[in-house]
C-alpha cells in the first residue's frame, strides 16, 4: 500500500524535523510533499534542504500568504495529479503539528506503520469521504497526557477527491455524497508553549486582522478568529484553560519518537512552565483524569428464553466496548451476546463525543443460569479490556442491582 501526506509549513522549526522524520517512518520519506511558505528562519530552510536530499518532496513556489489561504485548493489539485501516476492508495492531509495515529477497538492509540496499513485496508473498497476519527490535543505542561476532541478531518482514496477546504475540514469526493469516520486519529499539537503560540498566532493573524489593538481583536470573528484568545489571556490563565478539560493518558507517542532519537516537542519549554507554575505530579495537575472505562445498563430483564440487557458502554473515551459478561462471586462468568448496537444521543451529548455506536441490546440464554443459585449468582455486569486484562462494572440503577436472576417469572425490571 502507498500513502501520500501533505502539508504545508512556515517557519516550524520545532516541529519539522519532528514531523518529517516520524512520517518517514510511517509511510516512508519519497512519500511526504511538503509545500513550504515562504520560511525565513534559516534552520528551517537548512533542514528542509537536508530532507530534500533524503528524497522527501519539498516544493518551494508556493511562498505567497495567499497560497496558504487556498491551501486546500493547491492540495486538491496536487492530488488529481498524482492520481494520474496510478500510484497511490489514499492520501493524507495534515498541518506540522498533527502526527498521524490509529486507534484501536480499545480506544489505544498507535503510532506503526503496520497498524495504519491494516486500518486503511478496511476503507479500500468505500467510496465515502474518509473522516479522521478525532484529534488528541496535547498539554503543553506534560507528554503523557491529551484531551480528546471530535476534530473534523478529511483524508482521500485514490482517484475520488473533488473539493478540500483551506483548513482540511471539509472535502468532497466524486464517489458519494456521504462521509465515514474511521479509526485514523492525530495527535495535535494544539498547545504550544505559550510565548511561542502567541507569536506563530501573530504570524497567522497578520493580514488577516487590520491592527492588534486589544479592543478590535475582541470582536474580531473573521478567519483564525480562533488565535485571538493568545492576546486576551494570560499564561497561567492558557495553562487552566488546559488543564480544566477532560483528559486521558497515554504513552505511545512519546515512547515512538524516542525510539525514533526525537525528543518530544518543546520539551525544554515544558519543564520551564512546570518549574514557573510549582507543578510537580503530572496526575495531581489535571482536574478531570477520565476513567478507562464509562458505562451504564438501563434495562433488564428475562424476554423469553434469553435474558435482555440494555445499556451503554466506552473505553479510553474512545471505543464501544466489545464484551459484557454477567460476572458471579465465584470468579466464573457468563458473557452476553450483543445483537444491537445503537448511536445513543443522550451518551454523545453527555460526554461531548461524536459518532460510533455506544449503545448496546445484548442477550444470554436463560438455559445457562438454570444452575445458579443465590450464593453462586452476582449482580454485576462487567466488560473487559484486554489493554488492561481487566474487568470493570458497569453501573446500575438499585431496581437492575437487585434484579433476581433465580426467578424463572422475573420479568422488565
Amino acid at each position: 500500500m502507498n500513502i501520500a501526506i501533505l502539508m504545508m509549513q512556515k517557519n516550524e522549526n520545532e516541529l519539522l524535523k519532528k514531523w518529517i522524520t516520524y512520517h518517514s517512518y510511517l509511510v516512508g520519506s519519497s512519500n511526504l510533499f511538503i509545500f513550504d511558505n515562504g520560511s525565513t528562519n534559516n534552520q528551517v530552510i537548512e533542514q528542509l534542504t537536508n530532507f530534500e536530499n533524503k528524497e522527501v518532496n519539498v516544493l518551494w513556489d508556493f511562498n505567497k500568504k495567499s497560497d496558504y489561504e487556498q491551501r486546500g485548493s493547491i492540495f486538491c489539485d496536487k492530488i488529481k495529479s498524482l492520481d494520474k501516476e496510478d500510484f497511490y492508495d489514499f492520501y493524507m492531509v495534515i498541518d506540522c503539528d498533527e502526527f498521524l495515529g490509529t486507534v484501536d477497538e480499545e480506544g489505544n492509540i498507535c503510532f506503526d506503520p503496520l497498524s495504519l496499513e491494516y486500518s486503511l485496508l478496511n476503507y479500500q473498497s468505500n467510496n465515502e469521504l474518509l473522516m479522521i476519527d478525532s484529534q488528541y490535543y496535547n498539554s503543553s505542561i506534560s507528554p503523557f497526557w491529551f484531551n480528546k476532541q471530535p476534530y473534523r478531518k478529511c483524508f482521500f482514496k485514490k482517484n475520488t477527491i473533488a473539493k478540500l477546504d483551506q483548513g482540511f475540514h471539509h472535502g468532497q469526493v466524486t464517489t458519494s455524497d456521504k462521509e465515514i469516520r474511521t479509526n485514523l486519529v492525530h495527535i495535535h499539537f494544539h498547545n504550544k508553549p505559550y510565548e511561542i503560540a502567541k507569536t506563530h498566532a501573530k504570524e497567522k493573524l497578520t493580514g488577516r486582522v487590520s491592527n492588534f489593538n486589544l479592543d478590535y481583536l475582541k470582536n474580531y470573528n473573521g478567519k483564525g478568529f480562533h488565535l485571538v484568545r493568545f492576546f486576551l489571556q494570560t499564561e497561567e490563565e492558557y495553562i487552566q484553560n488546559q488543564v480544566t478539560l477532560n483528559h486521558i493518558k497515554s504513552m505511545s507517542l512519546y515512547h515512538k519518537l524516542k525510539q525514533l532519537n526525537l525528543d518530544w516537542p518543546f520539551s525544554s519549554t515544558i519543564n520551564e512552565t512546570r518549574e514557573k507554575l510549582g507543578l510537580t505530579d503530572d496526575d495531581d495537575s489535571f482536574e478531570k483524569v477520565l476513567p478507562k472505562f464509562r458505562g451504564s445498563i438501563d434495562y433488564i430483564a428475562f424476554e423469553g428464553e434469553y435474558l435482555k440487557i440494555r445499556g451503554w458502554g466506552l473505553v479510553n473515551y474512545s471505543r464501544p466496548i466489545r464484551y459484557i459478561f454477567l460476572q458471579l462471586t465465584n470468579r466464573s462468568r457468563f458473557r452476553f451476546e450483543i445483537i444491537e448496537r445503537v448511536i445513543r444521543e443522550d451518551v454523545n451529548e453527555m460526554l461531548n463525543v461524536r459518532g460510533g455506536a455506544l449503545g448496546f441490546s445484548a442477550r444470554l440464554k436463560r438455559s445457562d443460569l438454570e444452575d445458579l443459585t443465590d450464593v453462586t449468582a452476582s449482580t454485576a455486569i462487567v466488560t473487559f479490556l484486554n489493554s488492561e486484562c481487566a474487568y470493570f462494572k458497569f453501573d446500575m440503577q438499585k431496581k437492575h442491582k437487585e434484579f433476581n436472576y433465580f426467578s424463572p417469572n422475573n420479568l422488565a425490571g
